[in-house]
């Protein structure tokens, strides 16, 4: 059975998520000023909770069903606020915030959603992290008009179809967790999220590893783990060349050495090997 995920507007403890197996939730983000506004909003005694139980939480934004049929300016709006919020709950900028478009589209309508999008995309500075939920239609455009991903409706208003590429699929089912009737999502487990970009700065740092390092490619959840392992491999390669050098030394007979003595050749193995210290 692949992974699920579930989307629900009121809070059920971590603990009652994770002992039902739950391990990714859709939760609404609201004002955080004014949170009787929109009760079913993420608030941060939740988001500390989900996770402190190990829950994903997946950011969705929505004030009516069709708000995001305010075009171009109310996307930018509702992407700036989002934001906002979203950094006063802990979530990085590299974290998407999708949109919700809940109603049956049509060509109309998906061409202002598309106006949405874009102007939700300038005030982010950029698409990745502007995603939708809608049918398939929506969804689709989302996608290929080269936004972050999409969470796709699967009921009548898809016509049947499904867009591989979307992150997650809305079944046609609930269940009651923890008291509240949640909505049923199948994560779509062959579709990687991107979570990041590479800093440009990164091949000044490390100048051999450039190439596999390429300035503002991004990384997903898995490819940042390679990252993270190629670097720490080359943080211990570099201890290793010194290690050896210092055994050279050693074994060229130089005993006795002062404390002066110590820091000289120190500092020309540092040189030598390329190391700056501190600059990593």
């Amino acid at each position: 059975m692949g992974t699920i995920a579930l989307d629900y507007d009121a809070r059920i403890p971590g603990h009652i998520l994770r002992d039902a197996g739950i391990t990714e939730v859709f939760r609404y983000l609201t004002d955080l000023d004014h949170p009787k506004d929109w009760p079913k909003g993420l608030t941060q005694d939740e988001v500390d909770d989900l996770r402190a139980h190990g829950i994903k939480i997946h950011l969705n934004r929505e004030t009516t069903a069709t708000f995001m049929l305010g075009g171009y300016a109310a996307g930018h709006a509702q992407a700036e606020m989002s934001r906002e919020w979203a950094r006063r709950l802990g979530f990085a900028d590299y974290e998407p915030i999708i949109y919700s478009a809940d109603f049956q589209s049509t060509p109309a309508t998906r061409a202002i959603v598309s106006e949405f999008n874009r102007g939700a995309g300038n005030a982010e500075g950029r698409c990745d992290v502007v995603w939708n939920y809608g049918d398939y239609f929506v969804v689709k455009q989302c996608l290929d008009q080269g936004y972050g991903g999409g969470w796709q409706i699967t009921n009548s208003w898809s016509e049947g179809m499904r867009d591989s590429r979307a992150y997650a699929f809305q079944r046609i089912e609930q269940r009651v967790v923890g008291g509240i009737k949640c909505d049923v999502n199948d994560i779509n487990e062959g579709v990687k999220v991107m979570i990041g970009t590479i800093p440009a700065g990164i091949s000044a740092k490390w100048p051999s590893l450039a190439a596999d390092f390429p300035a503002n490619g991004t990384f997903d959840d898995a490819t940042a783990l390679i990252y993270a392992d190629a670097a720490a491999r080359y943080a211990a390669y570099g201890v290793d060349r010194v290690l050896e050098a210092v055994k050279g030394i050693q074994v060229g007979g130089t005993s006795g050495l002062s404390d002066a003595d110590v820091d000289r050749i120190a500092a020309a193995v540092v040189k030598k090997l390329g190391i700056v210290l501190g600059s990593a």
